[in-house]
């Protein structure tokens, strides 16, 4: 896989990470919410 163009300036906001991607209820983020949790074991 290639490297993101500029990734040293990529950034994602805490609003959109709990928000979206580990948002089980989100109508479109739910799937990686639940891919993310079962993979890391959140404590």
């Amino acid at each position: 896989m290639g490297k993101l163009k500029n990734h040293e300036k990529a950034y994602v906001s805490s609003e959109k990470l709990t928000g979206y991607c580990l948002n089980e209820y989100h109508p479109y983020g739910k799937e990686k919410a639940i891919t993310f949790k079962s993979v890391l074991v959140l404590e």
